[in-house]
């Protein structure tokens, strides 16, 4: 089973790779593109990170509906659940949604988002309401999303080629685009948290908005390298991309650099209330995959999760558990450092309100009221790059 679900898109891997981030209630997760290298305005993904995210269920990378490799880090990667809310099941796929403190109200919603203005929205898991843009152009149009988050009672999804497209919607099927026009280099993930949304891009851009998303600001000071995923959680943003790069903020526009040197481009990052964070990242080498992945206690201090695998997916937080799906089925941790292996095949981007689960690979979406019993309910239009869980009124 894994052989087939790893092994039959390798060869579709070479422009595609992941993005994610997951902190609490409702989370979400980003995608980036193939290619881009360190600190590069290309927007490809996370130092040319192949591969569609790596989750044994199949790569969720971006890649079309059809097997494009439109990839793009971990298309699904989601928000893999941003948000900063304070409830385990965390958001920007990591970040639950970076929504406020405190249990979130209102009915939880799934979003994902993919290639020209892809949008997707779900409430069960089963019936869907999608809607995109024209398709013109390559995959790298300019309202290509490779992220989305919920916070602040809103969804936003980042993206695009040579600008950085925003969308903001607070019901995830209305949406405003084109909210940050002056632009210039795409943007790879987004996340709320402590009142300010903010994302990160090419060449380290950095951009912000203290009003709910609407109006954004360019940050003065940039990231190390090329931003593909962003999370927040205990206070600060952790931010990961190209070449190890791993930095944090209590802001979002001021930066601590703690890149693991020697390690390959990071494209998800997931935390877990209470104080535990793990980023992964991938890179296709010609023949297989090069492989990080960290775990922290603080956002400073990092250690090498100590994995035997030769493929690897963005994280998020299930059932109070941070969770890394591989290809030899997934590993789960309570702390960032000690990890019990799980032999299930699991969706990359798996996020959770209440009793049931929705998650993404690709084309196809899951749901099941367990990890170990999520199952494939439906195929979509396109390709995921992003993904995440919000809640609406």
């Amino acid at each position: 089973m894994r052989e087939r679900l790893f092994g039959g898109w390798r060869e579709q891997l070479k422009n595609v790779s992941i993005v994610v981030a997951l902190l609490l209630p409702s989370a979400c997760g980003s995608d980036s593109d193939g290619g881009g290298g360190s600190g590069g305005s290309a927007p490809g993904g996370s130092s040319g990170q192949g591969g569609s995210a790596g989750s044994s269920q199949g790569a969720s990378g971006g890649a079309e509906a059809g097997g494009a490799a439109a990839g793009g880090a971990g298309a699904m990667g989601g928000g893999a659940g941003h948000s900063s809310a304070g409830s385990a099941q965390g958001g920007s796929a990591g970040q639950a949604a970076g929504g406020s403190a405190g249990a979130p109200t209102g009915s939880p919603l799934w979003v994902g988002v993919g290639n020209w203005g892809y949008r997707v929205s779900t409430a069960d898991g089963t019936q869907i309401s999608e809607q995109q843009n024209p398709q013109t152009g390559s995959d790298h149009s300019p309202d290509l999303l490779r992220d989305v988050a919920w916070g602040d009672g809103a969804f936003i999804a980042v993206g695009g080629d040579q600008n950085s497209m925003v969308m903001r919607s607070t019901d995830g099927n209305t949406w405003q685009e084109d909210l940050h026009p002056t632009g210039t280099q795409w943007k790879g993930g987004v996340a709320y948290g402590g009142g300010r949304w903010v994302a990160v891009g090419g060449v380290g851009t950095v951009i912000y908005s203290d009003d709910g998303g609407t109006v954004w600001q360019d940050s003065s000071e940039r990231l190390p390298t090329a931003g593909r995923d962003i999370a927040y959680g205990g206070g600060q943003f952790v931010a990961v991309g190209d070449s190890g790069m791993i930095a944090t903020s209590s802001d979002g526009t001021s930066w601590a650099d703690h890149t693991q040197s020697g390690a390959v481009g990071m494209n998800g990052v997931a935390y877990l209330a209470g104080g535990a964070w793990v980023v992964t990242g991938r890179n296709w080498n010609g023949s297989g995959f090069d492989i990080s992945c960290f775990g922290s206690a603080d956002g400073s201090s990092w250690t090498p999760c100590g994995f035997n695998i030769t493929n690897i997916g963005r994280p998020s937080v299930v059932d109070g558990e941070l969770i890394v799906p591989t290809n030899a089925g997934y590993e789960s941790t309570t702390n960032g450092t000690s990890w019990t292996h799980h032999d299930t095949d699991i969706p990359e981007l798996v996020l959770q309100a209440d009793s049931l689960l929705v998650g993404g690979a690709n084309d196809r979406l899951y749901a099941g009221s367990s990890i170990d019993s999520i199952s494939q309910t439906k195929t979509l239009t396109r390709g995921l790059r992003g993904f995440c869980l919000g809640y609406v009124q």
